[in-house]
């Protein structure tokens, strides 16, 4: 799994990219010219102490590795946590489900324009 690293990356994908909402996450979408998937994970600092936020990304980490996207091109994907559960009561199947959810909502929204250049 490459994932995305650079502030300036992040803040391209969330500014100009098209997203789908749910209940936990936030899931957006910006294409690349790199022909591959590239991940990023945004979790605050809201979201607890460092032990918590580590917590979360693993869970969305594994989420992302064991759940297909399909895209004939290059993307960027960043999924960001809303802390609206800590991470003691995050269950990986019901975030799973959610974000698998998304995903196909994602999907139907890719082929709308993606803002920006």
């Amino acid at each position: 799994m490459i994932t995305i690293k650079k502030n300036f990356e992040f803040r391209k994908v969330l500014s100009r990219g098209n997203f789908v909402n749910g209940n936990n996450v936030a899931i957006y979408f910006f294409p690349n010219k790199l022909n591959i998937i590239r991940y990023g994970f945004a979790i605050g600092k809201k979201a607890g102490k460092a032990v918590s936020r580590n917590r979360i990304k693993r869970i969305l980490r594994e989420i992302a590795r064991i759940t297909p996207i399909e895209t004939e091109k290059g993307m960027d994907v960043v999924f960001v946590w809303k802390n609206r559960i800590s991470a003691k009561e995050v269950d990986f199947f019901e975030v799973k489900k959610e974000i698998e959810n998304l995903l196909k909502k994602g999907k139907n929204s890719e082929k709308t324009s993606v803002k920006g250049n």
